[in-house]
């Protein structure tokens, strides 16, 4: 389905597509993450709703603190470079102990580097210092079979092991 501006909303057996050839590319659930942004078509749009029932359809199982980020987006749009998360509300989680707070609107690019990272991201803080400092972007890192995620906020850069 198609706009007047040349934006498409995704119907649930598009975004079901997506996501098994992300499953295809590995088995890792941030990588599959990571390889759905990857798989929109700029000038995109689709529902949280399809999203949800897409997920479900593709037995792809949301772990720990991302169930509860995954169950608020109301719509994931992707136009040019940029990705947009728009939920339903804002989130406080918390990952590693380190509480996470995504606002209503999140916005950041995929960088397919050597190191899978999400870049240029607004809208996403961590809780360190006593304050809330923002991320601006999160890398996926592979070190001798171990996955950890090199996150940066507020300037400071933070190693954090994720297996």
């Amino acid at each position: 389905m198609s706009d007047a501006a040349g934006d498409s909303t995704l119907s649930l057996e598009q975004v079901t597509q997506i996501l098994s050839q992300a499953k295809s590319g590995g088995a890792d659930p941030l990588l599959v993450g990571i390889q759905i942004f990857n798989g929109l078509n700029d000038q995109v749009t689709l529902t949280g709703n399809t999203l949800m029932l897409a997920l479900t359809a593709s037995g792809i199982q949301i772990p720990g603190p991302l169930a509860t980020l995954v169950d608020s987006i109301q719509s994931v749009a992707k136009e040019g470079e940029l990705i947009t998360l728009t939920m339903n509300r804002e989130i406080e989680t918390a990952f590693n102990d380190t509480r996470i707070r995504l606002q209503q609107k999140v916005g950041f690019t995929v960088d397919n580097g050597d190191s899978p990272a999400l870049t240029n991201m607004t809208g996403v803080s961590a809780h360190a210092f006593l304050a809330w400092l923002d991320i601006t972007s999160i890398q996926l890192n592979r070190d001798e079979g171990h996955l950890s995620l090199a996150v940066v906020a507020g300037g400071f850069k933070k190693t954090v092991p994720i297996n």
